[in-house]
């Protein structure tokens, strides 16, 4: 009697539960929260683009918002993971749509692709160095997180002024992406943005219409362990060396 009462109340403690579980909101659950970034203070649409690896236009298509316009403070912008892309034909669908979507210069990025060395050239021609110093850290993309450099690493005098690589506007300046300190990120056409990481100071705001060898930011150390520059390039979104890209050294 006393085994039969005890599963009685068992089961009828699991029934009264049964509809009071703890319901979440997807952005908060571990799984979702992967496919979503929450817009903070200070973010634009380019710095969140590039601290996931993404194409600002890219991400401005699969969310349907203007590439130029600006974000809100809590909105919420999916980011789908590369492994989703890759394994959800809707999210793939997306992704094709963006990609072709007023893009037409886009373009392989395979190194040995004819186009790409092609559009290499031409852009060899407008690029220069942003700093003069010795390169500390070449570019490594692959490899472990701590030997990966997804720019080059120059050592530089504190203080000493960092030039634009190439004209363009300043669609980021700040200190909101880890691992960077201060920043500026200058987009130069569709397809090409470069960075400037770890200044002492930056000289320009967003929406800024910088042009080559003009003075952006200041030599520094913010987010290092020592006085550089970290410089990138990247063309759609994709992290190229710049050694490629910047005329060479005599």
């Amino acid at each position: 009697m006393i085994y039969i009462i005890l599963m009685f109340l068992l089961l009828a403690g699991c029934g009264g539960h049964e509809n009071q579980a703890p319901i979440y909101d997807g952005w908060q659950q571990p799984t979702a929260r992967k496919s979503f970034h929450q817009v903070q203070a200070g973010e634009t649409l380019y710095s969140i683009a590039w601290n996931y690896g993404y194409d600002y236009r890219d991400v401005a298509s699969i969310n349907k918002i203007s590439s130029s316009g600006a974000l809100q403070v809590g909105q919420r912008l999916y980011l789908p993971l590369k492994s989703e892309v890759d394994s959800h034909p809707e999210n793939n669908a997306l992704h094709k749509k963006s990609l072709n979507n007023g893009t037409k210069s886009r373009v392989s990025l395979s190194n040995d692709s004819k186009t790409e060395k092609k559009l290499r050239g031409e852009a060899s021609q407008s690029w220069r160095w942003p700093v003069n110093g010795t390169i500390i850290k070449p570019f490594a993309p692959g490899g472990s997180l701590q030997n990966q450099n997804k720019g080059i690493d120059i050592a530089g005098v504190y203080g000493d002024k960092i030039l634009a690589s190439r004209g363009g506007e300043v669609v980021y300046s700040g200190d909101g992406l880890p691992g960077y300190g201060n920043l500026i990120i200058i987009k130069h056409d569709s397809d090409y943005l470069s960075a400037y990481a770890h200044s002492r100071k930056n000289l320009v705001k967003e929406g800024t219409k910088v042009n080559v060898d003009q003075p952006i930011a200041e030599m520094g150390s913010t987010g290092a362990n020592r006085i550089m520059l970290h410089f990138e390039i990247r063309r759609a979104g994709k992290p190229v060396d710049p050694q490629r890209y910047l005329p060479a050294r005599t």
